[in-house]
């Protein structure tokens, strides 16, 4: 590659049996499926829990969660309906000598990242905000 692109960011199908990076796709079908329809039918019924109990001004954390719940489900549609997700975004970069080909994703990892990170600054960041105003007017 003769290119000076600092990011390079192409589509590349690929089918990934497990969950983040294939983490556990070597595990048999017999194990793997279940496993994982089962991970995400908790996981799904935890973030349902934690929405509605979420106050509605705390608007950071209601996005989070729905962004997390709808990259969840988006993986388990895939995996419903092929048998394995479809990872297709294909990230390289090349910053001051240092090359990486991150690991193909797709949108509903996205949702999945952001809607943590959100969660994070929710929680690290304004949840505290929350309770020193709170206490402010006690």
């Amino acid at each position: 590659e003769n290119h000076r692109s600092f990011v390079s960011i192409s589509t590349n199908y690929v089918r990934n049996l497990g969950a983040a990076w294939g983490a556990l796709s070597t595990l048999p079908d017999s194990v793997r499926v279940p496993f994982f329809y089962m991970v995400t039918c908790v996981a799904v019924g935890i973030i349902l829990m934690y929405l509605r109990s979420t106050p509605i001004h705390h608007r950071l954390a209601i996005c989070a969660l729905s962004l997390i719940l709808s990259g969840a489900i988006g993986n388990f549609l895939d995996r419903v309906r092929f048998g394995y997700v479809i990872d297709w975004i294909d990230v390289r970069w090349n910053l001051l000598g240092w090359r990486y080909d991150f690991p193909n994703f797709n949108f509903a990892d996205s949702c999945i990242t952001v809607g943590v990170s959100f969660l994070l600054v929710d929680m690290l960041i304004l949840e505290g905000l929350r309770s020193r105003a709170h206490a402010a007017k006690i």
